[in-house]
């Protein structure tokens, strides 16, 4: 899913989908490689590439960082 290499596209986790795609997910498995990828498969996917400014902000630290940019802007 996402790897280490400097320069590689992530998935910023964000999906919109149709009701087939729903229905394929099943409970006890990782979707990101059952059921994404059972659609990549048949060709059904597509992602949008961002290129501009993008952070994660999954921690307490990252937030403050965010808004230090923000107020800066």
């Amino acid at each position: 899913e996402k790897k280490t290499r400097s320069g590689q596209l992530i998935s910023g986790g964000f999906f919109v989908v149709n009701p087939e795609f729903v229905r394929k997910i099943k409970k006890n498995t990782m979707f990101e490689i059952e059921t994404v990828n059972h659609f990549v498969k048949k060709k059904k996917v597509k992602a949008f590439v961002h290129k501009g400014f993008w952070q994660c902000m999954d921690t307490k630290r990252e937030k403050d960082l965010l808004e230090e940019i923000y107020r800066q802007e």
